[in-house]
């Protein structure tokens, strides 16, 4: 799955559920077809996360190595499915991370940028309410080494018969709450450029 809009980092970055081993958690999400969050080449889609395992001995340090799954329907592309086990760094999964954020503002790392920008009300299409999430605004993403958008960079090259690596400028916004696992996010909106044309979906947290 390699490819498509949440860097491995993203769907875990904005993870913030309480400091417990998070092995087994799983969060499914789906696309929000309003016009104001999603572009209408796509059609449908969900997305599921789900944390494998602990690896202590990652290339850059300790990682939860994190399957992503998606299954997607894309005008002139049809339907797109795959998966993805991301290497999630473990600071990601500790609630010291969104303290520190909310306290400096912004982070930088080498792979992406992420600003506090601060709270916000969610209410997702089944009708649940997640008050004072986080919100959070993650951009100047290195595609090369956000694995996790990748999935979304190939699907969406596909769609417009365009080169995944011209698939730019991804932008990702979203709301997180410690009531929610492996993410933390009950929304998730990203945007970008592909071949010159704008692209946007947002993905609502579902309830079990």
């Amino acid at each position: 799955m390699k490819l498509f809009i949440i860097p491995a980092f993203l769907f875990s970055l904005i993870s913030t559920a309480a400091f417990s081993d998070p092995v087994n958690e799983y969060a499914n999400y789906k696309v929000d077809n309003a016009r104001n969050r999603t572009s209408s080449m796509i059609k449908r889609g969900t997305v599921r996360t789900e944390v494998l395992g602990f690896n202590p001995e990652g290339e850059n340090g300790p990682v939860y190595n994190t399957n992503i799954e998606y299954d997607v329907t894309i005008q002139l592309a049809g339907r797109q499915q795959g998966e993805e086990v991301a290497e999630i760094p473990e600071e990601f999964f500790s609630p010291d991370f969104i303290e520190k954020l909310r306290q400096e503002g912004e982070i930088h790392y080498p792979q992406f940028k992420i600003r506090h920008l601060g709270y916000a009300d969610a209410t997702n299409m089944d009708g649940t309410s997640y008050p004072n999430c986080d919100k959070v605004f993650i951009y100047d993403i290195d595609m090369q080494q956000a694995s996790a958008l990748k999935f979304f960079q190939q699907i969406t090259g596909k769609a417009l018969a365009t080169p995944a690596d011209e698939v730019e400028d991804v932008e990702v916004t979203a709301l997180i709450t410690e009531s929610l696992p492996v993410l933390g996010a009950a929304k998730i909106d990203i945007s970008g450029v592909a071949r010159g044309y704008d692209f946007k979906v947002g993905f609502d947290y579902l309830t079990p």
